[in-house]
């Protein structure tokens, strides 16, 4: 079934719009994290809003499988705790910059 195949459900999804996201501004955050400046206008050669990203996919219908057994298992796959772990970087990022400009 066309639907229910790997690939096509909202995890999935979700992921791969995110990632596409994420490869799409690699040259504005490359730009801007170099030359620690606003986003070019130029959005043919610095595409992206860089803001943030929020993508959320639900499947409407029956569900007849989670793609992960538990919850556990949910938040503890390889994406998940990757980019867990790209979070708590950022953050601990953002609080050194904060304390250096209190300090």
């Amino acid at each position: 079934n066309f639907h229910n195949s790997i690939g096509f459900e909202p995890p999935h999804i979700t992921t791969s719009l995110v990632r596409h996201a994420f490869e799409l501004t690699s040259s504005t955050r490359s730009f801007m994290e170099e030359d620690g400046g606003r986003q070019p206008s130029d959005y043919s050669k610095y595409p992206g809003k860089m803001d943030h990203t929020t993508c959320v996919s639900i499947k409407v219908g029956n569900i007849l499988k989670n793609p992960y057994a538990s919850f556990y298992e949910c938040i503890t796959n390889d994406i998940a705790l990757s980019e867990f772990e790209q979070f708590l970087q950022k953050e601990e990022e953002e609080q050194r910059i904060l304390l250096k400009k209190i300090s």
